[in-house]
C-alpha cells in the first residue's frame, strides 16, 4: 500500500507491536520469538489459563476476543499511542525497533518493501 507517497507493508499481527510495547529490545524480541519460541507474557500467561481452556472448547471465537479485551486493558492506551498518527516519533522508534528485529529474523521483501516500512 502506499502511505505518504512511499510503499509500506500494512501490519496484521499484533505480536511485534506487543514486544514493542513490552519494552524488549530487537535482541530479547527475537530470544522470546524464535529461540524460547513464546509468546509475548500477556498472551502467554491468558492461553495458559483455565479461562482460555474453557472458552476454546466452548466457542472458539470467543476465546479470540476475549484475549483481545484483556490486550487492550494489559496495555492500556500503550496501542492507542502507538498508531496515533499524531505520534509519529512513537512511530519512527518502533519502525527501528521492527528494522533490527527483522534483520535478527532474516526475513527478506519479496515485494520490494522492507518488512520495517509499516503503516
Amino acid at each position: 500500500m502506499l502511505w505518504n507517497g512511499e510503499g509500506c507493508r500494512c501490519w496484521h499481527s499484533v505480536l511485534d507491536p506487543l514486544r514493542f510495547l513490552d519494552h524488549l529490545t530487537p535482541a530479547q524480541a527475537y530470544k522470546q520469538a524464535v529461540m524460547d519460541s513464546r509468546l509475548p507474557p500477556a498472551i502467554r500467561e491468558f492461553r495458559g489459563s483455565n479461562y482460555w481452556k474453557k472458552l476454546q472448547r466452548e466457542y472458539p471465537p470467543k476465546a479470540t476476543i476475549v484475549m483481545h479485551s484483556i490486550l487492550w486493558e494489559h496495555y492500556d492506551g500503550k496501542l492507542f499511542e502507538l498508531f496515533d498518527l499524531r505520534r509519529p516519533e512513537l512511530w519512527e522508534e518502533y519502525r527501528e525497533f521492527l528494522a533490527e528485529y527483522y534483520a535478527l529474523l532474516g526475513l527478506v521483501s519479496d515485494y520490494g518493501v522492507p518488512f520495517d516500512y509499516v503503516c
